[in-house]
């Protein structure tokens, strides 16, 4: 990759600089308004262009700085229970500039014994950075799968030769320093498994619900605002109140699935 700042890109540093000299951070947003006639997905490539060669900082999600000091690095104790995979996942996450986080299984790592290894890591970003993402992500000899790359046809050990499962997402308050809050951790775990092939069994997947429902790790409500970000609202609703359903409207609704599968 070139290392060198184009012209272009240099005169809009110096713009980014002349405007921002005196602020300790700023904004994707007060960049934004430095380019108003840009498209916003060109000016989050400027933004990543100038992080990968050392000229802007980021701070935290969202924020940055003409200061090199207080950049995060990901070797922080912070995160060793990532994946070596997560982390250099979170890594080039870190230098994108559209909103992230990492998910599934490396969320929940705290509260499982047993990972299984090598499971590709589960990445959320927002969907005008989506094949930005995926590009860069491939660059760095990751091999990726979005939700429109998946088809039925692949069957579990093919999905689970990916490096990074790649979903988009839009409520980003669900994840605190780029990594899922439980709840949404599950909800994409949930969503990989039962949409791509995901390689953990259903089985595996009750037991980990289980688990932290015991360890009373998840809240029923942000489980409900994580399944809305994956529009999968009603059937989780209905998983989570299953027990609470008459034993008539339990085997009424064990028909009805009968049913749909002839």
């Amino acid at each position: 990759m070139d290392k060198k700042p184009s012209t272009v890109l240099l005169q809009d540093f110096a713009l980014i600089k002349k405007r921002f000299a005196d602020s300790p951070e700023f904004t994707v947003a007060d960049i934004r308004q430095l380019f108003p006639q840009t498209n916003p997905k060109t000016v989050n490539w400027k933004i990543f262009k100038l992080i990968q060669r050392d000229l802007l900082t980021r701070q935290a999600q969202g924020t940055y700085s003409l200061k090199k000091a207080d950049r995060e690095e990901v070797s922080s104790s912070e995160y060793d229970y990532l994946s070596n995979r997560a982390k250099k996942v979170y890594g080039i996450l870190q230098n994108f500039g559209y909103e992230y986080y990492i998910s599934g299984l490396d969320g929940l790592a705290e509260d499982l014994l047993h990972l299984p290894e090598n499971f590709p890591v589960i990445a959320v970003t927002e969907k005008a950075g989506l094949l930005e993402l995926q590009e860069e992500l491939i660059s760095n000899q990751l091999t990726v799968m979005t939700q429109k790359d998946y088809s039925s046809k692949f069957d579990r050990i093919f999905s689970n030769n990916f490096d990074v499962i790649l979903l988009q997402g839009k409520n980003f308050e669900l994840a605190k320093q780029g990594i899922a809050v439980k709840e949404k951790a599950f909800i994409d775990l949930y969503y990989a498994v039962t949409r791509m092939n995901y390689a953990f069994s259903v089985q595996e997947l009750e037991r980990t619900f289980d688990t932290l429902i015991r360890k009373k790790a998840i809240m029923s409500f942000r489980i409900k605002e994580a399944a809305k970000d994956l529009s999968i609202s009603n059937e989780i609703e209905y998983i989570m109140n299953i027990s609470k359903l008459p034993k008539a409207a339990r085997s009424f609704a064990q028909i009805r699935l009968e049913k749909s599968e002839l």
